[in-house]
């Protein structure tokens, strides 16, 4: 390296006051500024250590300024140019980013203290580089490989020197691409004008980049969402990360005095709230107040309430439910629903959190760590446009609902959720109850992610076999061939309806549309009929795209309340790839027989992904006599945990599990077989009131921890129970052989047919011989359960089969 012909108050002139910068100056622009303020913080920091790198580094300092310099960078010149020559904009982004991982991470190891401008500094600078990591991200092509971004992993254990090293190679590999970016070669221009970097034409209004990049993240997630609300959601969540840096600077700088005696809300503000699980060592007002001085329109404040909504009927933050539902198995919109932060270890005398680094130490549950979580990134703001108070954010959405309700209180209209157009009739605690999950889903994207596996297990898959036998007066119901010689000693009459509008399954009726490569894949999977449980099968990333797709297509094709005919064969929940391929031999495979399988394919046994695969390709192959109903497994809860959505990680990547979920949200909720068996996957709902109701359901749909959908999903029976009660999963509720009689009168139906419970004979006839629970999984987790499959022939005699 050559010796430096300049001297240090020279280097130091030519470094950019970020302060100082002007509004015109572009990206690069200002990304350069603070990478050569970051080299320059790291030359006074090797300088005071005595280190030999800090010559190094100086040199290196020069040689970048020098190439800032020469492309007049702070004029903006390559923020001019680049945007029409995306080979090299991808190539300076990729080498800027890499290089401004390494500095950052090379001021990490410097011993001691930073001061707070470096702090300050280098936050700035992160900010900017996940911004690059983004664009980048979003721009790959075939022509630009996946970007390959140190990780701190890469030099944390590297001495300065190799670390200077590292960053002379990339400053070697700009100033290469000096020539090129001097005089660039443009695109070709084309008839169509090209696509933004995101993939969008919109363009949004923001105050910063880091605002912008929340801006595409949010209209990826929800593609019809008004584009003031998601301006106003990004400009949140700026400050919401603004925030996360403020705290963290503040243990750094140990500048909060310790006041154990607080026991108020994190940010209480004007009104404070009593936190019971919680003891603060910062005082409340000091987290955000230096942050929000420079802006009256972002505030933590309370709004008058309102008599719209009554604050004891609406409050998520109080719900069990709310908290024990929420998926913590994605890192990103990309992947589908941002993840909440592991629980850290719980250790004598509590933790401190990771978040806002209060000592919690009543805070023992996953469901509390939920909560707290959520009291720290005030996920809730109002989504009314016109709003004066629209940057007030919220801990609590009780107070959030009051302020929304008082924009609401004079609209009678069928109220309609911005985010995915789901309807309700009124602004209701439904309306609030959904729309407050967009909005705590949006807050997480602020998070740090991380790919820690959840260890919350509320899945019905733990519950014990004795939890579900059937104590009431059936303990000695017929066996199967009993019960099929009963119904054959009937009259037809007595179980037959007339030819109403139902859909009579034709078999060997192939969709005649059936794509080639539904044949290839269904091949692929049998043929694997020799291997052993646990031998990987692998289908191509392609091919299970495109069978998601066709299948999200064919559901909505159909009604979200099936209306089928017998002959039928259901299964119950199955999940276990073997085990499905033996239901087809035995009763035949969909091209022999009519199938209608209640829900819950993935989660229950090995090759979750194959199960699911073959599903929905015979469904595509035979979509008129072959039906999948939706279980509490295929939502983005259920999919996100239990091995699922590592499996599609593991095997290809986190977007095939986002397919699968988009498909999920599509599936039918319920079937009907000759107006007299009605069948779903977990049971009813107090707030069914009529199947028309579940007729009215809008698809795709993700509200799945509330609601019609939730109970159809979630319900159990209990033999003791007398009308409605609490269920013992923490979602949902609990019903009883009265609510099952009624249920079947009121709709002239004779029985319900459900799953989600294991039982250990396959199957199990409950509420006086009224309600079915069926279980196709033989010895789910080594249990010693039975599985059983139910056929309904054409006269509507019901027998068992075991498999």
């Amino acid at each position: 390296m050559p010796t430096s012909f300049l001297s240090r108050r020279d280097i130091e002139s030519w470094v950019p006051d970020a302060a100082a910068s002007k509004s015109s100056v572009g990206f690069i622009g200002k990304l350069s500024s603070r990478t050569s303020t970051a080299i320059a913080s790291l030359r006074t920091a090797l300088f005071e250590l005595q280190d030999d790198a800090s010559r190094m580094c100086q040199n290196e300092l020069e040689r970048f300024l020098l190439w800032c310099q020469g492309l007049s960078v702070a004029d903006g010149h390559l923020d001019e140019v680049l945007p029409h020559s995306s080979e090299l904009h991808h190539q300076v982004l990729s080498l800027l980013l890499r290089l401004g991982t390494v500095i950052l991470q090379a001021i990490s190891q410097v011993p001691g203290e930073l001061s707070h401008l470096q702090v300050d500094e280098c936050d700035h600078l992160r900010a900017l580089l996940d911004v690059v990591e983004t664009m980048l991200k979003e721009s790959e092509s075939d022509e630009h490989e996946e970007s390959d971004t140190p990780s701190e992993s890469d030099t944390s254990d590297h001495g300065f020197m190799e670390i200077m090293e590292e960053i002379s190679a990339y400053i070697d590999c700009l100033l290469d691409l000096a020539p090129a970016l001097d005089n660039p070669a443009l695109d070709i221009p084309t008839d169509e004008p090209k696509e933004a970097l995101f993939g969008s034409k919109e363009s949004f209004t923001t105050s910063c980049e880091e605002a912008l990049i929340y801006c595409h993240k949010i209209r990826d997630r929800f593609d019809g969402l008004p584009k003031y609300l998601v301006e106003r959601l990004a400009e949140a969540n700026v400050c919401r990360a603004a925030r996360i840096r403020q705290m963290q600077r503040q243990v750094i700088m140990k500048e909060t005095s310790v006041n154990d005696g607080i026991t108020e809300s994190l940010f209480s503000g004007q009104d404070p709230q009593v936190t019971e699980t919680t003891k603060s060592s910062v005082p409340p007002s000091s987290v955000f107040s230096s942050v929000l001085a420079s802006s009256s329109r972002w505030s933590i404040q309370p709004t008058p309430a309102p008599k719209r909504v009554d604050s004891a009927e609406f409050d998520d933050n109080a719900s069990e439910a709310t908290f024990a539902s929420l998926s913590t198995a994605a890192s990103s919109f990309a992947m589908g629903r941002p993840r909440i932060p592991p629980m850290p270890d719980v250790e004598e005398g509590g933790f401190d959190c990771t978040l806002c680094y209060m000592h919690l130490t009543d805070v023992v549950t996953r469901k509390e760590w939920k909560r707290h979580v959520f009291s720290d990134l005030h996920p809730y703001m109002c989504t009314v446009e016109g709003c004066q108070n629209s940057g007030a954010l919220y801990s609590h959405s009780r107070e959030w609902a009051r302020h929304e309700s008082s924009h609401l209180s004079a609209i009678s209209r069928p109220s309609e959720c911005a985010f995915c157009s789901a309807s309700y009739q009124e602004f209701g605690l439904a309306y609030f109850k959904h729309v407050s999950g967009h909005l705590r889903e949006v807050s997480l994207s602020v998070l740090p992610q991380t790919t820690d596996d959840d260890q919350s297990r509320t899945d019905d898959s733990d519950v014990s076999l004795l939890a579900h036998q059937d104590q009431g007066g059936d303990g000695n119901h017929p066996s199967a061939l009993t019960w099929a010689m009963a119904r054959e000693s009937q009259t037809p009459s007595d179980f037959t309806s007339d030819d109403g509008a139902g859909h009579q399954p034709q078999r060997d009726s192939p969709s005649t549309a059936t794509p080639a490569p539904v044949d290839r894949i269904i091949g692929q999977l049998l043929e694997a009929s020799d291997l052993q449980p646990g031998t990987k099968l692998t289908l191509l990333s392609s091919d299970i795209q495109f069978l998601c797709a066709r299948a999200k297509e064919i559901f909505l094709s159909q009604p979200v309340l099936l209306e089928l005919k017998a002959p039928l064969t259901l299964c119950g929940d199955i999940g276990q790839f073997h085990d499905l391929r033996r239901v087809f031999r035995t009763t035949g495979f969909p091209h022999q027989t009519n199938y209608l399988f209640l829900g819950n394919y993935i989660n229950s046994g090995v090759h979750s992904l194959e199960t699911i695969c073959l599903l929905i390709a015979y469904k595509i192959k035979y979509p008129e006599n072959f039906f999948l109903l939706r279980g509490n497994h295929e939502t983005a809860v259920g999919a996100g945990r239990c091995g699922f959505y590592d499996e599609c990680r593991q095997t290809y990547d986190a977007g095939v599990w986002r397919c699968f979920v988009d498909m999920f949200n599509c599936m039918p909720l319920a079937a009907i077989v000759n107006d007299e068996v009605f069948c779903v996957h977990g049971g009813l709902s107090p707030r069914l009131s009529s199947l028309e109701d579940i007729k009215r359901i809008s698809r795709p749909t993700d509200e799945t921890d509330y609601g019609i959908v939730c109970d159809l999903l979630w319900s159990d029976p209990h033999p003791h129970r007398t009308g409605w009660g609490t269920n013992y999963r923490g979602v949902s509720f609990e019903f009883g052989p009265d609510v099952v009689s009624r249920f079947l009168a009121k709709n002239n139906m004779q029985l319900i047919a459900r799953g989600h419970q294991v039982v250990e004979k396959g199957y199990q006839l409950s509420a006086n011989r009224q309600l079915l629970t069926l279980w196709t999984a033989p010895n789910w987790q080594n249990s010693g359960n039975v599985g059983a499959i139910l056929t309904i022939d054409e006269n509507l005699v019901c027998s068992f089969k075991a498999v």
